[in-house]
């Protein structure tokens, strides 16, 4: 597992159901599986001090799905086994979910002519930024394609 910075998990984050509103389960760390298909946070409860874990693994269309979501857990180290279990390189992207539409990328332009301003953002000096819109993008629940 490789470390992730907060400011990468909390983009990555902004996909769940309630966004970056963890209540009183903090996470406490972040990993993402070496080809960066799955991501898992530690959490730890303000109020009880026992452990959580969030596991989150791409879908085909590049969507972050959720796989487990516990807290209650005692120790950290069970914790942390729990995340080295599904947090691997070499696992699948999930499955699309029936009857919803697959994401595309940003980048999918579908023959469309970009704007000055998608061309500059698609440049290799502004890679990062166009990598973070998309990522806000997948994070939408239901996005236009506007």
């Amino acid at each position: 597992m490789i470390d992730v910075p907060q400011s990468m998990f909390d983009v990555f984050a902004l996909a769940l159901p309630a966004g970056l509103a963890f209540g009183s389960n903090t996470p406490v760390g972040a990993w993402r599986s070496d080809d960066g298909v799955s991501c898992g946070a530690l959490t730890r409860n303000d109020t009880d001090g026992t452990y959580g874990v969030l596991v989150m693994r791409r879908r085909v269309d590049d969507v972050w799905a959720v796989l487990r979501r516990d807290g209650g857990i005692k120790s950290k180290d069970e914790a942390m086994r729990i995340l080295e279990s599904f947090v691997k390189s070499a696992a699948p992207p999930e499955p699309m979910p029936p009857g919803v539409p697959r994401r595309r990328s940003l980048a999918d332009l579908q023959g469309k002519e970009p704007s000055k301003i998608f061309q500059h953002l698609a440049s290799p000096t502004h890679h990062i930024a166009l990598w973070l819109l998309n990522q806000i993008y997948l994070a939408m629940p239901n996005p236009d394609d506007n």
